[in-house]
């Protein structure tokens, strides 16, 4: 933690695990819930397609010489892709308002 670009690094990496947290939440709650839902499940995607990726690409080049980090990344990827199709919206659901 020496190094300026050292603590801005952790703290955008904190910044981005709180943004991934609020997510995860909203995509959580009904979908009538949310306004502009679509932000929300694009950022899931996004993020799932690119934790898949470093997963991937750590377990390509790394191999089994690291069972730490690129495992994580890959599960993080499979669970964000996981959560976005799980909150995805039908088109029936989308034609019909919630009315109590």
């Amino acid at each position: 933690m020496s190094s300026p670009w050292r603590y801005i690094y952790n703290v955008m990496v904190i910044i981005l695990c709180a943004l991934a947290v609020l997510i995860a939440l909203t995509l959580q709650r009904p979908s009538h819930h949310a306004v502009r839902r679509w932000i929300p499940h694009t950022a899931a995607w996004i993020a799932g397609g690119v934790l898949s990726l470093r997963g991937v690409a750590g377990l390509l080049v790394d191999g089994t010489s690291d069972l730490i980090w690129w495992p994580t990344f890959l599960v993080g990827g499979i669970l964000f892709s996981a959560l976005a199709w799980s909150a995805r919206i039908s088109r029936s659901a989308r034609a019909k308002p919630y009315v109590q």
